[in-house]
């Protein structure tokens, strides 16, 4: 497969900021500075995605993405000032707007220099007095040879490590992954599973999970015997690919394949009998199948506290704690490079800057549960 070029640096101007582009009165930039660097040190990133806009074949999807973002946002927040839905990102001249319900506070710069643009988002809800609630950081990065995203989700440190469906991607990925389209590393970003029934879906699928540039796991689940009816699945694999969207992929092999998956790699880092196996970022097929957990049927079942549905929850969280350690530190960002308060100009890296910080596979010790081998043969 043909990969795209990874888009190249836009070099923008740092974001401006100004008081009459507000949308109600506030402090000096420097206040407000101090203000934002205080709620961000009481939150900790929990969901990363880094990804390429699909490009519409005529330029158009940089807008087009900015348009759904907003309209998301418009979803949750109620109607945006005129200000926020600007069609050209070159009015705003590198102003930061903001806006603030009882329910969210908004702000949004949009930058422009010859053919690149940069938006800029952060929403921030759930919040009480005196302390910060879920936080979204979001940018689109339009240079001569394409758009890419970039977002980020934040919660409280003093709640629960990520637990529950916040830990997963905002909504909006899921709405860009439909249109204009997501993908990364080559490959589509989608919101249902892949359902691998032929030769050459096993083939795409083994060249997937041995990709060195991978950067989600590949939650891949190996139907018994000769069955090829996806719903068999011991996870409903429509829910996991839609809570994990932008953060992990989601395959299905019908039971026929999974023979010829254990015939291409070997039954040690194959999957069937019903199993799930999680295939992390940086496989090497014929190395340790043990840093690629597997889950039998059984296993899934029995997950405490609600078994299947429990367990997809389980897989959400870990699909973003991974996000983290390699959509996040390969992209050689971080959550402030993005914010409207971010002064510095060399804070906000283009797409594909940073080096492979990424670490190895062994810093993921599955949890025991997870490394049992398969006990049957597929049929």
């Amino acid at each position: 497969m043909k990969r795209p070029p990874t888009p190249a640096s836009a070099a923008l101007p740092a974001p401006a900021l100004a008081p009459e582009a507000q949308a109600r009165p506030s402090s000096s930039p420097s206040a407000r500075s101090r203000a934002a660097a205080g709620r961000a040190a009481l939150l900790r990133p929990v969901a990363a995605v880094a990804c390429e806009v699909s490009p519409d074949g005529e330029g158009g999807e940089f807008a087009t993405a900015r348009r759904r973002i907003l309209r998301w946002v418009e979803a949750h927040a109620g109607p945006l000032p005129s200000s926020f839905r600007t069609a050209d990102p070159r009015s705003f001249g590198g102003e930061t707007l903001r806006h603030e319900t009882d329910a969210v506070r908004l702000a949004a710069t949009s930058r422009a220099r010859g053919r690149g643009r940069y938006f800029g988002l952060t929403v921030e809800a759930d919040r009480a007095p005196g302390c910060p609630g879920r936080r979204i950081v979001a940018a689109l990065y339009r240079s001569a040879s394409g758009t890419g995203l970039r977002t980020v989700v934040e919660l409280p440190k003093r709640s629960g490590a990520g637990r529950g469906p916040s830990a997963g991607a905002p909504g909006a990925v899921h709405d860009l992954a439909r249109s204009p389209g997501l993908m990364d590393y080559g490959w589509r970003i989608g919101t249902t599973p892949w359902i691998v029934e032929d030769e050459p879906g096993v083939e795409g699928l083994i060249h997937l999970i041995g990709d060195p540039d991978r950067t989600r796991p590949v939650f891949a689940t190996g139907l018994s015997g000769g069955e090829t009816d996806p719903e068999a699945c011991a996870v409903d694999s429509w829910d996991l690919a839609h809570r994990t969207a932008g953060l992990a992929h989601v395959a299905v092999l019908t039971g026929p394949m999974t023979y010829l998956l254990s015939d291409r790699v070997g039954r040690r880092f194959s999957v069937f009998g019903g199993a799930l196996r999680t295939y992390r970022p940086g496989c090497r097929i014929g190395e340790e199948a043990r840093d690629h957990p597997i889950a039998l049927p059984e296993t899934v079942r029995q997950w405490p506290c609600g078994g299947p549905r429990q367990f997809t929850s389980y897989l959400t969280r870990e699909a973003a704690r991974l996000s983290l350690a390699y959509q996040l530190a390969r992209s050689g960002w971080a959550p402030e490079h993005l914010m409207p308060e971010a002064h510095d100009e060399e804070a906000i890296h283009p797409l594909g800057a940073g080096e492979d910080t990424s670490p190895t596979p062994a810093a993921f010790a599955p949890p025991p549960q997870l490394v049992e081998a398969p006990r049957r043969r597929a049929g």
